[in-house]
Formats: C-alpha cells, structure tokens, sequence
C-alpha cells in the first residue's frame, strides 16, 4: 500500500481467477468504532503491505476509516478478520467492517 490515502489502484469490486484457481478480489471497505487516534491506518497499511496487498487506506471526515484492497481473496480474508479479531491494538476498540 503506498502513504495514507494515496490510491494505488482504482476500479470497481470485482472477482476473477487465475489459471492456477486463485482468486483476485477487489473491495472497498469502512471501519468503524474508536479507530482513529491509534495508528488503525498505519496497521491496515502495514499488514497489506505483509500480505503483499494493494490499495489505499485514510480517516474520513465522519471518524471512521475507509479504504479499498485489492489481492489474492484468501489474504483479503486475513486482514477483515484480523482486524475484527481481539488483539493489543483493538483491546479497547469496537470494530465492524461493511463493504461501502
């Protein structure tokens, strides 16, 4: 994922698959709860960028955090619940994730 914000790739949701039968997807996403003030964007971005993910991450204007990912959809898999999943950065956190 390229700096807060910065869009990598554009287009709408979509699916397709390789020849090897992985899966490509495509989605736009919004977190919401207590997530901004405690570097959520700068997770979000770090973990795609270990998933080897693409796509874009920033605060919206109304608190919460949108963005869009694009990769292999069993990697998409792991960041949404990741994110949803108790951990030291989300202790204190109520999380939902909604396609926009």
């Amino acid at each position: 994922m390229g700096q807060e914000g910065e869009v990598i790739a554009e287009g709408g949701e979509s699916n397709s698959t390789s020849g090897g039968g992985v899966t490509f997807v495509s989605v736009e996403f919004e977190v919401y709860g207590h997530v901004q003030g405690c570097y959520f964007t700068k997770f979000c971005k770090d973990t795609c960028d270990q998933l080897g993910l693409s796509g874009w991450v920033k605060n919206s204007k109304k608190g919460t955090i949108v963005g869009k990912v694009q990769g292999e959809k069993i990697r998409i898999d792991e960041i949404t619940y990741g994110a949803a999943a108790p951990n030291d950065l989300n202790d204190e956190m109520t999380i939902g994730i909604e396609p926009i």
